[in-house]
């Protein structure tokens, strides 16, 4: 898949909060890789260090987990089907989660200020690492 980014307006920057997981045996290169890509796609201005939690159920594999701040002039849509774009690439599936084996989980938590996955904000895989990034963000970030 390819996706054009033609921006509304390319001189408005979108602030982006994105959360990063991995739950299988080569959970480490895979978030290497899943930070790579984000890195070249997006701005970064801050990343978490990786970190491990377990599984928010407790019936599966504990995750390695990051959190990014970074901007990109694509609309959140757009944003969200990059990231569920580069999951399918690296070998996510519909079965991913119901394995219990998630290659690479992305998920686009706040945009511009706005949370957008209210009830995973609270959970420590997310909270973690947004805690350990957010006072070297500057600008609009939900709290």
């Amino acid at each position: 898949k390819t996706f054009h980014k033609i921006p509304d307006n390319p001189s408005v920057m979108n602030r982006l909060i994105i959360s990063i997981g991995s739950n299988t045996s080569d959970r480490c290169e895979r978030m290497a890789k899943a930070l790579q890509w984000l890195s070249s796609t997006f701005h970064v201005i801050a990343s978490s260090n990786i970190y491990e939690t377990e599984e928010y159920h407790g019936r599966h594999a504990p995750y390695f987990n990051c959190v990014i701040c970074a901007e990109s002039n694509d609309a959140d849509t757009v944003v969200i089907s990059m990231l569920k774009d580069f999951e399918h690439r690296q070998g996510r599936t519909a079965e991913s989660k119901a394995t219990g084996l998630v290659p690479i989980d992305l998920d686009l938590m706040a945009f511009n200020g706005h949370t957008l996955r209210p009830q995973e904000f609270n959970r420590d895989y997310f909270l973690i690492g947004y805690r350990e990034i957010i006072g070297s963000i500057k600008g609009s970030v939900p709290t």
